[in-house]
């Protein structure tokens, strides 16, 4: 995967080398869709709490910066893909323990130990490998992902069960995306595509999961 320019999907080989880049582009306006989808619903009954409304703007600025990127593919636009995501992670890291625990600073212990796990790792593994980065961020987000379902459990059963699936598909969607190349040679119209239905899906369950955690709050 280039790091720069355009990103290069299994959609874009499929006419003969043409460039496809617009059906990877369609695609990224589903993490959009989930985003507008659950705003909607927020407005629609009035739900007091400003925090899935946040969320819910940073994944929909997410799947349209997706979008933009996929199409212009000028260097500068991919921050309005990453931005508003890693804003999105970042709350959520914070809020979820926060809000389980009654505490903010569990909140705060948490975005400590991810980020300083991830330098951790991404030392270890050498900051200069391919894809130390992201692998660093994956066994971070996995381990304290199993980590707050398990508590969010004790406290919430049914928000244990939907940060359960949040968690899993959250998981499939970066296998999705770690293993690109191997999946563009069995099946070039799914890669992208099930990377984007995936994380998207795994950002709406994160609202509706703060949706249901903060409940009790109002």
């Amino acid at each position: 995967m280039d790091t720069f320019g355009p990103a290069i999907a299994c959609e874009s080989a499929l006419a003969n080398g043409a460039s496809l880049d617009v059906v990877s582009a369609f695609t990224s306006l589903i993490p959009a869709f989930f985003g507008l989808g659950v705003l909607m619903y927020l407005v629609f009954f009035r739900y007091k709490d400003f925090v899935p409304y946040v969320m819910a703007v940073l994944l929909l600025m997410a799947g349209i910066g997706s979008v933009i990127w996929k199409l212009v593919g000028v260097n500068i636009s991919i921050v309005l893909e990453l931005l508003p995501g890693m804003f999105f992670f970042t709350a959520l890291l914070f809020v979820w323990p926060a809000t389980i625990k009654n505490n903010r600073w569990f909140g705060y212990g948490a975005l400590a130990v991810s980020f300083g796990l991830q330098f951790l790792i991404s030392m270890l593994l050498g900051v200069y490998a391919v894809g130390s980065g992201f692998t660093a961020f994956f066994l971070v987000a996995t381990i304290i992902g199993f980590m707050l379902v398990y508590l969010t459990r004790t406290v919430n059963p049914r928000a244990g069960v939907i940060s359960g699936v949040m968690l899993l598909s959250a998981m499939l969607a970066a296998f999705t995306r770690m293993y690109d190349s191997a999946a563009c040679s069995l099946r070039p119209d799914t890669n992208f595509f099930a990377w984007h239905i995936l994380l998207g899906f795994a950002g709406l369950m994160a609202v509706v999961l703060m949706i249901e955690l903060r409940r009790a709050k109002l």
